[in-house]
């Protein structure tokens, strides 16, 4: 299994630089993406510059999306069905939305080789995971890509998606180790950084650091439209802006995302109405020193702050 020193913590810098993305396997590989959207797409991009030689088989359950994901290279053989696209695969990645994980593996396990990994993106882990594991074994190993955009589809693909972020991986007490090797091996050669957690651990990091900032954009946003109306807005400098950003993403898509993690997603929203509840007091009391301690609490300095 992994080593344990690790957990939680990158596992390694990678060396990757902005259109820099290097090829790290020394065997021919044949991947499968199953869901041709944002994440799926920038994959297959990233797989096929830094890997050439690589076959990429993909499907989605679009048209339009696969003709898109082709025309940007990131599949070179379209497939009609998910069981076809995983046919004489070494890796898989899973990047459907999560309510069609079920539907997914009853699709491809029947086709999928004895010796092949799988891998997925889903922005919860306990639960696709179980999922996964009672689908496919051992050679399931869970993964998260922590970047994205408030845009979604084969078109808003990006070849640097990853290139510098966070990709979490997933393994648990049955993982194989060399099902996690092949993995972490990918991540890398994506330019991406590598960090090891536990389902639950990973849940509950991002109950804060994903889930809660896409709460706070959409109610910040409906705080301001409901005060101040369009107006608002249409005066607002970046700080709002970027505030909100992703509050432009379906708020569909990502009603489903919170409600998946909602126990740790209860508990983010309670600390910070806490929080935001002692910021309100010290405001009414007039307390400059409270309210100063307050934003001691949470200020970056600037070489901890994300670029």
């Amino acid at each position: 299994m992994v080593d344990q020193h690790h957990r939680g913590l990158d596992v390694e810098r990678s060396s990757a630089r902005h259109g820099a993305l290097a090829a790290t396997t020394d065997t021919q590989m044949t991947y499968g993406i199953i869901g041709l959207g944002l994440i799926g797409t920038s994959v297959g991009m990233a797989i096929s510059q830094a890997d050439p030689l690589a076959t990429v088989r993909g499907y989605d359950c679009s048209r339009d999306a696969m003709v898109c994901a082709a025309e940007r290279g990131a599949v070179k053989v379209v497939c009609d069905t998910a069981s076809e696209a995983v046919r004489g695969t070494d890796l898989v990645i899973l990047a459907v939305p999560q309510p069609e994980y079920h539907a997914t593996l009853d699709a491809i396990v029947p086709t999928l080789p004895e010796t092949a990994v799988v891998t997925d993106v889903a922005s919860c882990k306990r639960d696709i995971v179980e999922i996964c594991e009672n689908a496919i074994g051992s050679r399931f190993v869970g993964g998260h890509p922590v970047a994205g955009s408030e845009r979604r589809g084969a078109e808003a693909a990006s070849l640097g998606l990853f290139i510098g972020a966070p990709w979490v991986v997933t393994p648990t007490a049955t993982t194989e180790d060399k099902a996690v090797q092949t993995v972490l091996q990918l991540v890398r050669m994506l330019g991406a950084r590598p960090v090891i957690l536990s389902p639950c651990e990973h849940d509950r990091i991002m109950a804060y650091v994903s889930h809660l900032p896409h709460v706070l954009a959409f109610v910040l946003a409906s705080v301001a439209l409901d005060s101040v109306g369009p107006l608002g807005p249409r005066c607002a400098g970046g700080s709002f802006r970027d505030a909100t950003r992703v509050a432009r993403s379906e708020p569909e898509f990502w009603a489903d995302i919170l409600l998946r993690n909602a126990d740790f997603l209860a508990e983010a929203t309670l600390a910070l109405g806490d929080r935001l509840n002692e910021v309100s007091a010290a405001i009414r009391a007039r307390d400059r020193s409270q309210l100063l301690q307050i934003l001691r609490r949470g200020h970056l300095p600037v070489s901890q702050r994300q670029s």
